[in-house]
């Protein structure tokens, strides 16, 4: 018998040993992919479900907004318009009795308007603002300046000329303020 004959199937074995093991990391590696293709499946139906949870908030939100426009239609004017009128009938009021020719009635009336024209300013939600220290260009306006006491008092409010106005935390309008400038005899020659 021929030594060649008796390895034959030692091959074979060998062989079909290592296109089993082939089979095997075949197997393995597809399986590795079916398992990322459910991850990856799974990952998409959690985002189409997050986002079909967005699409419902953003659906109740929208009626939600709608009912609120409705409500403010419903509501008639704001309530500044009523203010609006009875500043305009007062001041109608104001020239038929020719009242300004009486100053006491003038400056009650200047201190009237002066208080309504507040209250509406107020209802459009606006603040003012009268800042003291430091000028700020990001929010004073400098209508003019005067010599500082000091030079510790440079570049500070002075005083305030009118104040500003914000709305909602932005500037309507600056404040305008007197700004000190350098003390007298300390200006650069």
């Amino acid at each position: 018998m021929s030594t060649r004959r008796v390895l034959s199937p030692w091959h074979e074995l060998r062989d079909l040993r290592s296109r089993a093991d082939g089979l095997v990391a075949d197997l393995t590696a597809a399986r590795a992919e079916s398992k990322a293709g459910a991850a990856a499946y799974a990952e998409l139906a959690a985002d189409r479900d997050r986002l079909a949870a967005d699409r419902d908030r953003l659906a109740a939100d929208r009626d939600r907004l709608a009912d609120l426009l409705a409500a403010i239609d419903d509501a008639g004017p704001p309530v500044v318009v009523h203010d609006l009128i009875a500043v305009a009938d007062n001041l109608v009021d104001l020239t038929d009795d020719e009242a300004i020719a009486d100053p006491a009635a003038a400056a009650a009336f200047a201190r009237w308007i002066t208080q309504r024209v507040g209250t509406m300013i107020s209802h459009c939600e606006v603040t003012w603002v009268a800042d003291e220290g430091p000028f700020d260009p990001a929010r004073h306006e400098a209508v003019a300046s005067r010599p500082a006491p000091d030079a510790g008092h440079q570049g500070r409010i002075a005083e305030t000329v009118r104040p500003g106005y914000l709305w909602r935390d932005q500037i309507v309008r600056p404040q305008q303020v007197v700004v000190y400038a350098a003390p007298e005899g300390n200006e650069p020659a």
